[in-house]
């Protein structure tokens, strides 16, 4: 195989290759029997005609496309390696002289792709950016809603048989609800012996201050209005009616925060133990929290810091990646893309054209934080590595993996630390921003 490379305008490149022709006649073998059993010649079963038989009556070059094909596919990430290119776009690649009929067994099989490069990345500024401090202070009454949270989850559930008793705030009203809009029932809105703690605002609006006073047995009609943000546009902003049934009662008994109550929900001994064992489950949260934040800001000062002429193509590319994690996220929730667009309103372009600011921004982002990561070489210490596996495989429920870092190949590891080098800028970027 030969390998000819050229640089165009705009950030783009081709490269010529040229397969010798025992290659390509290799290649027209496989494209043989891959396709013939599609082929059904009299006196012959099928998937047992010669191949100068199908190409005598379909003509010598009846398996030059899929040849080419298997070509292409079995040379090209080889090509592009040895151009030394760096491609950052799907190829599109041309048969020079195919419709002229010039591809032959008798000569070397040429192909070309051209593709989009990475483009030079120039950043203004990356030090110094002006981020707002995240309070990540543990305040008491997070401390005693989380300690609530216990107190509720293993309260003790009993059913008021008392018919004069009401719905009061603390309560649970079992209820059957219906919920109408303009007059007619809408989707998602109804439910039977559905268990409603009264004062959780699980329901919208005030829907269950309004059951409050009401007897097993009361029927009414509540009314509310729906978030303009509410994630459903036909209701968002709507006023609507729920006809409400209360079917029973029922009382939730808590135990006293003391320490014979840490005992028996957590693995310590007295609420004090408890207590700085939240404090310190919080304060970690809080410190990832902030941690997050710092990083998505840095990244958004970084992105109006980079200077870049993005190629079309690697535009295009990085379209089909987007939309293809979001498809995957879709269908791990159990919708269709095509649902999605019908919802929306959208077709596919528009979809695609709705999705070009974020795919620049992508780019811009990522571009930048491999060219901060040259510029103050930085690198994946062994030690940063280990702590890295050491958290994703203790996410996989192995407490001591110690085991299964020692096996990881070197060439596995030197992978990993390319995978993990944007979380080394991102944390680099934060160390010299301004935060207050």
């Amino acid at each position: 195989m030969q390998v000819k490379s050229e640089k165009l305008p705009n950030s783009m490149a081709k490269i010529t290759v040229t397969i010798p022709k025992e290659e390509f006649v290799k290649a027209i073998d496989v494209a043989y029997n891959i396709n013939k059993n599609r082929f059904k010649v009299d006196g012959f079963r099928k998937g047992k005609v010669n191949r100068e038989i199908i190409e005598k009556m379909y003509g010598e070059g009846v398996f030059y496309e899929d040849a080419a094909n298997e070509c292409i596919n079995n040379s090209y990430e080889e090509a592009v390696k040895e151009s030394g290119l760096d491609v950052v776009s799907r190829p599109e690649v041309d048969i020079p002289g195919v419709e002229s009929g010039s591809v032959s067994r008798d000569k070397d099989f040429v192909y070309t792709a051209t593709f989009a490069i990475r483009p030079d990345v120039k950043i203004k500024n990356y030090k110094g950016y002006k981020i707002k401090k995240v309070d990540t202070d543990v305040k008491p009454e997070m401390v005693d809603a989380e300690l609530k949270a216990m107190q509720d989850k293993n309260a003790r559930i009993s059913e008021i048989t008392d018919a004069n008793v009401t719905v009061q705030n603390g309560n649970i009203a079992v209820i059957d609800f219906e919920g109408y809009k303009d007059g007619n029932i809408f989707d998602g809105g109804s439910g039977e012996n559905y268990n409603l703690t009264i004062g959780s605002h699980t329901f919208i609006d005030n829907f269950e201050d309004q059951l409050i006073g009401m007897k097993v047995g009361d029927e009414k009609d509540v009314n509310v209005t729906f978030p303009k943000d509410y994630g459903v546009p036909d209701l968002a902003g709507a006023p609507v009616v729920f006809k409400v049934k209360v079917n029973k009662i029922k009382s939730k008994e808590v135990d006293p925060l003391d320490d014979e109550f840490a005992s028996e929900v957590s693995e310590f001994n007295t609420l004090a133990e408890l207590k700085k064992s939240i404090e310190d489950r919080l304060k970690e949260r809080l410190e990832l929290n902030a941690k997050n934040i710092y990083r998505d800001s840095v990244l958004a000062e970084l992105e109006k810091n980079v200077e870049i002429n993005i190629p079309e193509p690697m535009i295009e590319t990085t379209i089909d990646r987007v939309i293809d994690r979001d498809k995957r996220n879709m269908r791990q929730r159990g919708l269709k893309y095509e649902d999605y667009l019908k919802v929306m309103n959208m077709t596919v372009k528009d979809h695609r054209d709705r999705m070009r600011d974020r795919a620049i921004s992508e780019i811009k982002i990522s571009l930048g934080v491999e060219e901060i990561g040259k510029l103050e070489n930085i690198k994946v210490s062994d030690e940063m590595l280990k702590d890295k596996l050491t958290q994703m495989y203790k996410g996989y429920g192995i407490p001591d993996p110690t085991e299964y870092i020692n096996k990881i190949s070197d060439a596995e590891k030197e992978s990993m630390r390319e995978e993990f080098m944007p979380e080394c800028v991102m944390d680099y970027l934060v160390e010299n921003a301004e935060i207050k």
